[in-house]
């Protein structure tokens, strides 16, 4: 005997409205950010008009030479229009930090020549403090006292060596003691940059402080893609440099070049991108929308249905494939702990269907899932199959939670050994087949 019972538990995306949306697709530019505020589109400026408008914005940051205003209108000039106003920021940090460095450099410089002047006078100037035990600079030549009329023996005229120096005779000339050397000054090994060159190097260098800032880096990062993707794209890796592309973009803020269509990418692969944009566009725009909660509510609207296209290019997973008691629903089911069975007995099988296809029609969404199933014995010889009815089902929203529970008679011509049954499923809209199995026990 073989029966199939089915149970599943259908949810929405955002009303009636949202339903009617999904039933029928619309081109991806044609959609728009969740919680987006409607905006009037500016007046199209010229080039030159805007260029204006760059060089007065430039004007309140301060003075520039000509070489650096050329350099900034050619780079501006190689971008995009809506890149502009990003560049200029940019500049206009360079510049900031230009002033800074400027400053940074002329203080050190100050302290640099206070110090040399600092060495110079310990190298320069002599000592004024009196040398040691130099007595012809303390006492006048008269003043020893050679009058006095003192016997010395031969042996005592030179001091013993291990004698103190306080034992050399008054009358004897003393010895000029050693001279010792002031220490030199430390020396810098590096000579110090000189400020003119140093602003000049700043000068020069302005383009490569810009080029350090993450945002004029993902500008470059996007103009290179975009002249080496491929405009047909032959292979799965030419498709996906179109897909990395669209995720620089959007980083970048340009969300009407990120949802353009991708070239050589399927329907599925189509949606599944925009949904997923949409949804990082959506939870980063705190801007329009700064409460973190509704953000996270509108993210997670187009999430879901970026997980609902996503199903459909992945394999068809079949889960928590067993035996059970009972079935009460998605996920709630007695375990049928003993997996001994005797031949002929009939045992339910309970399992949990994964990225099956739901089609949009008029009466709801449609699936529809075939399933077979085999018992082998541990070398994988076939001893039983079967094929159960196929199963359509039909749901107002798309499917997310989908069981199926089959019941099963084992065979009653069969071994006591240890066997397994594989369940098989088709989809038969997609065309994908899954299948898992489940390991049990005959026993005389």
């Amino acid at each position: 005997m073989i029966s199939t019972f089915v149970g599943c538990r259908g949810v929405g995306f955002a009303g009636a409205a949202k339903t009617q949306a999904l039933v029928t697709p619309q081109k991806p530019q044609q959609e728009t950010v969740a919680l987006a505020t409607n905006e009037a589109e500016p007046t199209e400026k010229t080039q030159e008009e805007a260029l204006a408008e760059v060089l007065d914005e430039l004007t309140e940051v301060g003075a520039l030479d000509a070489k650096e205003k050329r350099q900034l209108m050619a780079n501006l000039q190689e971008a995009k229009r809506e890149n502009w106003p990003l560049i200029v920021r940019q500049f206009q940090s360079a510049m900031a930090y230009h002033k800074q460095l400027v400053a940074r450099e002329e203080k050190a410089a100050v302290e640099q020549q206070a110090a040399e002047k600092t060495t110079d006078l310990f190298a320069t100037k002599p000592s004024t403090r009196p040398p040691v035990a130099h007595l012809e600079h303390t006492s006048p030549a008269n003043s020893r006292p050679t009058a006095v009329p003192v016997s010395f023996d031969s042996q005592q005229t030179q001091p013993p060596k291990d004698s103190p120096p306080t034992a050399t005779p008054p009358t004897a000339t003393p010895p000029r003691a050693a001279t010792v050397s002031p220490k030199p000054p430390l020396v810098l090994t590096k000579p110090p940059l000189q400020v003119a060159q140093q602003v000049q190097l700043v000068s020069t260098g302005l383009q490569s402080q810009l080029s350090h800032d993450w945002q004029v880096q993902l500008l470059g990062a996007i103009q290179n893609l975009e002249g080496s993707v491929q405009p047909e794209p032959g292979s799965t890796d030419e498709v996906n440099q179109h897909m990395r592309l669209r995720l620089l973009q959007l980083l970048a803020g340009n969300e009407e070049s990120a949802m353009q269509p991708i070239p050589g990418a399927t329907a599925p692969q189509q949606d599944y991108w925009n949904k997923q944009l949409f949804a990082v566009s959506t939870f980063l725009d705190n801007k329009r929308q700064p409460d973190d909660r509704r953000r996270a509510a509108g993210s997670l609207m187009h999430l879901d249905q970026a997980r609902a296209k996503l199903s459909e290019l992945a394999t068809l997973e079949i889960r928590k494939l067993a035996f059970v008691d009972s079935v009460e629903g998605y996920g709630s089911y007695e375990l049928h702990e003993a997996t001994k069975f005797r031949p002929g007995d009939v045992v339910t099988l309970y399992a949990e269907i994964e990225n099956f296809s739901s089609e949009p029609t008029k009466e709801g969404y449609r699936t529809r899932l075939g399933t077979s199933y085999e018992v082998v014995d541990k070398n994988g010889k076939r001893v039983d199959s079967a094929q159960f009815p196929e199963v359509e089902d039909l749901c107002q929203n798309p499917r997310r939670d989908f069981h199926m529970t089959y019941t099963v008679t084992l065979p009653t011509r069969i071994y006591a050994e240890h066997y397994e049954i594989r369940l098989i499923i088709t989809d038969q809209q997609s065309h994908k087949i899954g299948q898992a199995s489940v390991p049990f026990e005959i026993s005389e």
